[in-house]
């Protein structure tokens, strides 16, 4: 399993989320902050953080990165995910995390998920 960046530890509602993509993924360490809105989402701040990953070796040949962002809000946390894909451009999909319950799921299996769901598209 990659690390992420140094010193880098999240919030616990999101820390799980970020396990389960770094479990597929290994982190690059960088991060960006873009100005914009993410379209389909609850987002109320006229920015949003975008953390870059490189794929583990079993979706290397079909994504360059995956891009990941964490949209917390008071129900729960939106998961943005982007690839950038070998062949076909980029995909990107949502998916909505309520904060009840979150200790007993599978995030390392829902988000392998939600990666092989963005290769069919």
């Amino acid at each position: 399993m990659c690390g992420g960046p140094p010193g880098a530890a999240a919030p616990p509602r999101r820390r799980s989320g970020r396990e389960g993509a770094e479990t597929a993924w290994c982190s690059s360490g960088y991060s960006d902050l873009e100005k914009g809105h993410i379209r389909g989402t609850g987002q109320k701040l006229p920015f949003y953080q975008e953390i870059e990953l490189h794929p583990a070796p079993r979706y290397a040949a079909a994504l360059n990165q995956l891009e990941v962002t964490f949209l917390a809000g008071p129900d729960g946390v939106e998961v943005v995910l982007e690839a950038d894909q070998r062949i076909g451009g980029d995909a990107l999909n949502l998916h909505r995390v309520r904060h009840e319950g979150v200790e007993h799921r599978d995030f390392t299996t829902e988000v392998d998920g939600w990666v092989r769901d963005l290769l069919r598209r």
